[in-house]
């Protein structure tokens, strides 16, 4: 009897070690551009995601000065999940043919059901699409600014501060309230784009 047991609990041993381990996919490092589809508009921002180990890696968001760790960055075949603990949020998608990562970002400290679709590029620099256009001015200094409505008296105050480099752009607006912490961004022509993920 205990022979017959030993033959079954060595079996059984063989048996897990021979499970596969997590289908290993396309390589995730580098900088990816992601956009969040929110509608009529798209907000973009930039991930870098670098190996720590064989099929392991680490993440970072990137807001201008400002860098997010991911806490939990993994990968199964096609598919690549950041969980940002500190947020309460997800984001799962699948890496595509075309190396394009398209998924949806959760946020569960709303709901679960409080989702966002994304897709991602890697290898592009810029946090928004340029098309090589040059800024036809500097804004780097301090500017008295009003938030919606259109006119100054029904507006919300605020300062925004600014440091232009070419045609990229870092800063925050200054209200009431608080900061709009780092942005970044680009001036083209006579437009300014900056974003954030907060």
């Amino acid at each position: 009897m205990k022979n017959y047991i030993l033959i079954i609990s060595i079996i059984t041993l063989a048996f897990l070690g021979c499970q596969p381990a997590a289908e290993q996919g396309v390589d995730p490092t580098g900088t990816w551009r992601v956009s969040f589809d929110l509608g009529e508009v798209s907000l973009p921002t930039m991930i870098t995601i670098s190996a720590s180990g064989e099929n392991q890696y680490t993440a970072s968001l990137v807001n201008g000065e400002e860098t997010l760790d991911v806490e939990r960055v993994t990968q199964n075949g096609d598919t690549l999940s950041l969980r940002m603990a500190i947020f309460d949020t997800e984001m799962v998608g699948v890496i595509n043919a075309e190396g394009k990562w398209e998924g949806t970002f959760t946020n569960y400290s709303r709901s679960k059901d409080y989702q966002i679709p994304f897709s991602a590029e890697k290898g592009l620099e810029n946090r928004f699409r340029t098309q090589d256009s040059v800024a036809v001015n500097d804004i780097s200094g301090r500017w008295e600014t009003y938030f919606s409505p259109d006119d100054a008296e029904g507006g919300s105050p605020g300062i925004g501060i600014f440091q232009q480099d070419g045609k990229n752009v870092k800063g925050t607006f200054l209200t009431e309230t608080g900061d709009y912490r780092f942005l970044e961004g680009v001036a083209v022509g006579d437009s300014l784009k900056l974003s954030c993920f907060d």
